[in-house]
């Protein structure tokens, strides 16, 4: 969820380079007209990317460029503003999905870890219990 933090930090940023009262005029308005708060940003990008362009016009694309680039500037990997801004926008969103999903697929094998863990567990203490238990057989 690290990318998700990078990405709040880049859309405060960039709304700060409008001032204060636009940047909340436009968290007012993505809150009440499109029920978008500000921490559904990260997980919300391409959509809030497409009201800005909507209720602002062209005017915005320099905004999203500049957002685009300071969340790729803390990515381990190439910039994202060698590329055109819609293609930016959809790497932004595939790189928070992925992110996301690898944290649920960390989450959901460790939880998967340990339970196998108490199952192998269980079964080495069955067959201990076994071995030092001598059985009689009779006739």
């Amino acid at each position: 969820m690290i990318y998700s933090g990078l990405l709040s930090d880049a859309v405060d940023e960039g709304l700060n380079k409008l001032g204060q009262l636009p940047k909340r005029a436009i968290y007012e308005a993505l809150e009440t007209d499109f029920s978008m708060q500000k921490k559904d940003i990260p997980t919300r990008f391409t959509e809030f990317s497409s009201i800005l362009l909507g209720n602002i016009g062209p005017s915005a694309r320099p905004l999203l460029e500049y957002i685009v680039d300071r969340f790729s500037t803390g990515l381990p990997t190439q910039s994202l503003t060698s590329i055109d801004l819609d293609e930016s926008i959809k790497r932004v969103d595939m790189i928070l999905k992925s992110s996301i999903n690898l944290s649920d697929d960390i989450d959901h094998s460790s939880r998967a870890g340990s339970a196998g863990a108490e199952t192998t567990s269980q079964a080495d203490n069955t067959q201990r219990k076994a071995k030092r238990t001598p059985r009689t057989i009779r006739e």
